[in-house]
């Protein structure tokens, strides 16, 4: 009785430090200006974009030269109107020459966006 109990408080455990890990380790990148905007043709990737900015995040571990940050449906807590309302702050940032705020997940080399703010 104390083995299996024992198994099942290990188990668990084990289970939660996996479940753990899997999460997005989201940080920020500051005052950054998107250099590009590049929305995939291929409908199957539901409204997916990727923004460039001018200033590299340190912690973006994507291998290009002005890292790609990835807004896709379904990654980092992303919904289908999540991803229009950051492509339009993106678009008008874009447009305006702003600076934007941007929070990703650094534990991928997609960086995918979580979040996007435009401040005057």
């Amino acid at each position: 009785m104390k083995n299996s109990m024992l198994l099942a408080i290990v188990s668990m455990i084990v289970l939660l430090g996996f479940s753990l890990s899997a999460k997005a380790t989201n940080v920020w990148l500051y005052g950054a200006k998107i250099k590009q905007i590049y929305p995939y043709a291929d409908p199957s990737t539901d409204g997916a974009f990727v923004l460039a900015f001018t200033v590299n995040a340190p912690s973006c571990t994507a291998g290009q030269t002005y890292k790609m940050h990835y807004v896709r449906v379904g990654y980092n807590d992303v919904t289908a109107t999540t991803a229009k309302n950051i492509l339009a702050i993106a678009m008008m940032a874009f447009s305006l020459d702003k600076p934007v705020d941007v929070i990703f997940d650094n534990a991928t080399s997609e960086c995918n966006i979580r979040a996007i703010s435009l401040s005057n």
